[in-house]
Formats: C-alpha cells, sequence, structure tokens
C-alpha cells in the first residue's frame, strides 16, 4: 500500500471551488495561480510515476500522507485531502472532495469461516466503491466498501456510510441517514445535474487555509 510522501506546499492541499454550473465558463487564471498549478500538476506527475497511479487524472490532486492502492481511479479535478485511507478498488469521479482523514474499508477479511480464525482466514474478493461526481465527504467519515455516494451528495463529518447514498442527498450519523436534500428545487438539481453531465471544466480554487506554526495552534 502506498503513502503519499508529506507536501512541502501547504497551500496544494485545499480542495477547489466548482466550475461555474450554468455558463461552463473557463475562468483566466491570475500569474500567482498558474504558477500554484504548475507547482501542484509537477507534484502529481511525481506522485503518480513513484506510486504507479495510472488510473489518476492529471487534474486530480492527493494530499500528503494519504494511503491508497495502484487500483484507485480519480476522474477531473477530485481530490484527496491529508491522512486519508482509501482501500482497493475505489474510484473517485469528477470534482469530488474528500476532507481529512476519510476512511473507505471494509470487507478485507473472511470471518464466516468456522475453526479457523480470521487473521488466517484470507481475503474475499474486494467490491467495488464509488463515490460520484461532485460528491463531498466531510473530514473523520468512514465509508464501508462496496457503496455507492450518488453524484452531488455529501456526506457530513464523523458519518458511517454503510448503505448506499443517492444523488443530491446530504446525509449523516452512524450509520448513514438523509439529513435533508442538497438543493430546495427539482429545477436546482436539473440544472446541476445538466452540468455534470458536461465534459469537465477549469475553474478557480478556493484560497488555500493558512495556519501558522505556533505552538498554540498546531498539534
Amino acid at each position: 500500500m502506498a503513502v503519499v510522501e508529506k507536501n512541502m506546499n501547504r497551500e496544494n492541499e485545499t480542495p477547489g471551488r466548482k466550475p461555474a454550473a450554468e455558463t461552463g465558463t473557463v475562468h483566466r487564471r491570475s500569474l500567482m495561480e498558474r504558477v500554484l498549478m504548475v507547482r501542484r500538476n509537477c507534484l502529481m506527475a511525481w506522485k503518480r510515476f513513484r506510486y504507479g497511479l495510472r488510473h489518476v487524472h492529471k487534474t486530480a490532486y492527493i494530499a500528503s500522507g494519504v494511503y491508497c492502492l495502484p487500483d484507485l481511479k480519480m476522474a477531473e479535478y477530485s481530490f484527496i485531502n491529508a491522512r486519508s485511507w482509501i482501500c482497493a478498488n475505489v474510484e473517485i469521479g469528477r470534482y469530488a472532495m474528500l476532507g481529512p482523514s476519510v476512511k473507505v474499508v471494509g470487507g478485507d477479511h473472511n470471518f464466516e469461516s468456522p475453526g479457523t480464525p480470521t487473521i488466517f482466514a484470507g481475503r474475499p474478493s474486494p467490491v467495488r466503491t464509488v463515490i460520484g461526481n461532485d460528491a463531498w465527504i466531510g473530514c473523520d467519515a468512514v465509508i464501508v466498501a462496496g457503496v455507492r455516494i450518488g453524484d452531488g451528495a455529501i456526506i457530513a463529518a464523523g458519518t458511517v456510510v454503510t448503505r448506499d447514498v443517492p444523488d443530491f442527498e446530504i446525509h449523516c450519523g452512524v450509520p448513514n441517514r438523509k439529513l435533508r436534500d442538497r438543493f430546495a428545487t427539482v429545477a436546482d438539481r436539473e440544472i446541476h445535474r445538466a452540468m455534470l453531465a458536461r465534459d469537465a471544466i477549469p475553474g478557480h480554487y478556493c484560497p488555500p487555509e493558512r495556519y501558522t506554526d505556533s505552538p498554540e495552534t498546531t498539534v
């Protein structure tokens, strides 16, 4: 299992703001933003090469300290934040964001073999886990392998996802339950669905959150 080494540029660990849903406008970047994007892209090119991440799109980003396997699939502008743990056979859609310390785990030991300790019982074939386009997974969420999180869905911080999440729903709790719909109207939902159906487009990333290095504010 690969660990993505620490990123010397902390600013690169912040996920992106979404592109315009209705216009599909390609935003002009400032000079500083273009420089940061070049650094970010070079860093990810090295990570893809170093860890054999052949199925990670060149615009996707993986922050420091992330554990993953070479079969990880990440589409355009997707993002995994620091200290996350991603098991085998996971697919992450376009614009999807995983917050810090998100875990995709489970189903990796046989435990129904009478007379055999679980530690010696082997592993089943990995099941497929899908995180849809523009899904947002909050900090410390746990996703049980084999579920599907739909397009535009949002998972609250600390949620344990044990069953599928439909498109454009917000879920929370242990185990997960629906909190509410993401959009107030069907019309808004369909506007967003139409945007996701088009080819991926770039947009402006959120300004990076800046942390001080003082003992009072770091752990």
